[in-house]
């Protein structure tokens, strides 16, 4: 089978998102992205216009480390990876030569590789994998935990407001809830409020509101997703406006949010693995 070169492959992410927000499956998209948060938002694209159903990709190396081989016949997924160069010391003392390798890697650029989804292959079966939100008891442990993470920084009220209102960042970072809103909705108004605060856009001035609010919403969308949060019902009205939106603009935002996202998930992570204070 012949590669895609990496002009296809941006072609193929170029013409996938143009079609997607046309669909108006953009909300869909992320959804998808939310379970392959550790890849790139692009990467993430390429795999769900490939294969919608994809729950979890490899390579064949991979896949027959793992007892598994691809069946016959299955098309591969095409996405990114990056060429990582490591940095190699030459230190002559003397007539002695020695090459010591330095922890720093750069990167070089990108290739194209093949990779297959879990329902491509067949062998021995994997074991299941930790669900993580198990761990929070649901929304309301992980809104207890995501106060007493971004707590040192963000003052959080619960307040009963407007009915269309769900809550608002001030630029002396305090956020203020709905109190007659539902935890989940809070969780997920907070994720959104802390993206705004994370991302500076109280000083931001080169974007648009429309701009700003959809890396809020998307990063809210992704993390939200990860631990096992349904906020589709708030996320889509935000996302919606955006099937006439500028593609550049839509790319960027979802760099930006992709990123953020995989900050706040980590942060979280990293607090589930602490000793609780006795």
């Amino acid at each position: 089978m012949q590669s895609k070169s990496l002009q296809e492959l941006s072609a193929l992410i170029e013409d996938g998102l143009k079609k997607i927000i046309a669909d108006g499956k953009f909300a869909e998209f992320l959804a998808f992205h939310s379970k392959f948060h550790k890849y790139s938002p692009m990467n993430s694209l390429l795999i769900f216009c490939a294969c919608r159903h994809a729950t979890m990709v490899a390579g064949l190396k991979q896949w027959n480390k793992l007892g598994r081989r691809v069946k016959k016949g299955e098309k591969a997924i095409m996405i990114f990876a990056p060429l990582i160069k490591k940095v190699i010391d030459i230190e002559v003392v003397g007539e002695a030569v020695s090459e010591s390798e330095r922890h720093v890697q750069l990167l070089q650029g990108f290739r194209a590789v093949c990779v297959y989804d879990v329902s491509q292959t067949e062998g021995k079966e994997l074991p299941e994998e930790a669900d993580i939100c198990h761990d929070f008891g649901g929304e309301t442990e992980l809104l207890s935990k995501f106060i007493s993470v971004f707590g040192y920084k963000y003052g959080v009220k619960h307040e009963p407001l407007e009915p269309d209102l769900g809550g608002f960042l001030t630029s002396d970072n305090t956020i203020t809830l709905n109190a007659n809103k539902s935890e989940e909705q809070r969780l997920k108004t907070l994720i959104h409020e802390v993206a705004h605060g994370e991302l500076n856009h109280f000083k931001e001035k080169s974007k648009s509101r429309a701009v700003k609010e959809l890396e809020a919403e998307i990063t809210s969308f992704i993390v939200s997703g990860h631990f096992g949060v349904d906020s589709s019902c708030y996320s889509f009205g935000y996302l919606a406006g955006w099937s006439d939106g500028d593609i550049s603009e839509v790319k960027e935002a979802l760099t930006v949010a992709y990123d953020m996202a995989n900050g706040i998930i980590a942060q979280l992570e990293a607090a589930m693995l602490l000793p609780k204070a006795s």
